[in-house]
């Protein structure tokens, strides 16, 4: 899988260890990692380690929350046989159909738009 640079933000927003997102969503580490291994989180490999792009998330009345479309996105992707860091890596990566990446598309809410790019990869 190829890295993501340390601070990317054009598509995956700021990047966070899993200690600095747990400090933000208020949560012991252990229920980030439980995120992560629920597909709720995607983890990218960057030069400094996994990190969690914030674009996993959602911006909500009480800060940043779990994006729900994020997990049957993921789910998606490993039924049609891709692993979880090729799942991520397709995520991030820019996406011709969607014009932007999967995650940016998700975030902005476009779930219909993500889920036809995955059956466009599949075929």
């Amino acid at each position: 899988m190829d890295d993501v640079n340390e601070g990317q933000t054009s598509a995956t927003g700021h990047l966070f260890t899993r200690a600095e997102l747990a400090a933000k969503l208020g949560v012991e580490e252990h229920r980030v990692r439980n995120l992560v291994r629920a597909h709720d989180l995607i983890e990218l490999t960057t030069p400094d380690g996994k990190r969690i792009p914030e674009y996993a998330m959602l911006q909500g009345e009480a800060g940043l929350e779990v994006n729900p479309a994020l997990r049957g996105t993921v789910l998606a992707l490993l039924d049609n046989g891709l692993t979880v860091a090729e799942a991520s890596e397709w995520l991030a990566s820019e996406n011709g159909e969607l014009t932007s990446s999967p995650l940016a598309a998700l975030h902005a809410g476009h779930i219909h738009g993500v889920r036809r790019a995955i059956l466009s990869t599949a075929l």
